[in-house]
């Protein structure tokens, strides 16, 4: 593994801080809707990302009421595996 990939990995409970202007390109897989301070987690991102860097999110079109997201036809998929990875 490379230095680079070394500091870019860290745990759920890591309180590790990237340098700022640290990366050129930043992803999240549907993780942001997860976390208890989202602002700060984008932020931290933000802040992370060299000048002219990317961040490229993809996350779930959903709400918060899952009587409303059990309508969509992978709602109940969406919803399974985001529980079963964040519990």
């Amino acid at each position: 593994m490379s230095a680079a990939a070394e500091d870019a990995s860290c745990s759920a409970t890591s309180t590790a801080r990237p340098e700022p202007d640290a990366y050129d390109l930043i992803t999240t897989f549907d993780a942001i809707h997860d976390q208890g301070q989202p602002m700060n987690v984008l932020k931290g991102i933000h802040r992370a990302l060299a000048p002219g860097g990317v961040y490229l999110m993809q996350d779930i079109s959903g709400t918060s009421h899952v009587d409303r997201d059990i309508e969509h036809p992978l709602g109940t998929l969406f919803y399974t595996v985001s529980r079963a990875c964040t519990a």
